[in-house]
């Protein structure tokens, strides 16, 4: 049980990532359980338990490529902003109160290119400013597309 909660401690983004893809692909089954006011019940039970949970650090690596989404949806001034995973990164990023310097590093691209990114951002969201920039991301529901 230790390992487990290691894991999912280790991995909490591919955890997110994974609740964000599990509703995008279950969205219509959702509308549908809402809809007809189709309760699911949810049983926990003591005895039941996972454990020996082990995966390879490249099976999370390719798990994790296949959950990430290549595309996020920030609902901005009423309308929806479609914006890629790497502006989202940098967006994450600056919210986390990191330099351009560090979010790059984390990324593996230049401070140029986090510039770039927030350029276009800026652009795309309608604002003048990083801490505008940053306030959409708090405010914002994040969907995937």
């Amino acid at each position: 049980m230790k390992n487990l909660l290691q894991f999912y401690f280790n991995n909490w983004d591919l955890l997110v990532q994974f609740k964000h893809y599990f509703l995008y692909k279950a969205k219509n089954v959702i509308k549908t359980a809402e809809q007809s006011l189709f309760k699911l019940n949810y049983y926990h039970h003591a005895h039941d338990r996972i454990e020996n949970v082990s995966m390879r650090s490249t099976d999370i690596k390719k798990l994790q490529q296949r959950l990430m989404p290549q595309h996020y949806c920030i609902l901005c001034q009423g309308k929806q902003v479609s914006i890629t995973k790497r502006e989202f990164d940098c967006l994450k990023g600056m919210a986390q109160g990191r330099t351009n310097k560090e979010i790059g590093r984390l990324l593996g691209i230049s401070p140029r290119t986090i510039d770039s990114y927030q350029t276009r951002l800026r652009e795309k969201l309608g604002v003048h400013s990083k801490s505008a920039l940053i306030d959409i991301y708090l405010a914002s529901e994040l969907k995937i597309l």
